[in-house]
């Protein structure tokens, strides 16, 4: 698949879950696509009372045509789901697992 492709999935994806309300009404939901350093968050901030919040979500980039999953902070199968896209399993890395159990299920390892 083709970085271009990658992009626009990417940020549909994203673009979709983060659109979901949600139950913490005191923060807000960001998105940032640099899509010139093909990297993508989504990100959660505001405040809780005196406690403030600022919480990355979701954080992707793409790097030598490979979508990599650097961190997932949430309940999604992020990979999974660029998989139903139809990003291929082996153009995904889930780099928030060390490198020896990255292609455990299947996905790209990076190396």
């Amino acid at each position: 698949m083709d970085i271009q492709q990658l992009r626009e999935i990417i940020q549909k994806t994203l673009k979709e879950y983060a659109s979901i309300p949600s139950i913490n009404s005191t923060s807000q939901d960001r998105l940032i696509f640099d899509t010139n350093a093909d990297s993508y968050q989504w990100l959660s901030m505001g405040w809780n009372g005196m406690q403030r919040i600022f919480n990355v979500i979701i954080h992707i980039e793409i790097r030598q045509n490979l979508v990599w999953i650097e961190r997932n902070n949430s309940s999604i199968e992020i990979g999974e789901i660029l998989v139903e896209q139809g990003v291929p399993r082996n153009q995904i890395v889930l780099a928030f697992h060390a490198p020896y159990k990255r292609g455990l299920h299947g996905y790209a390892t990076g190396e």
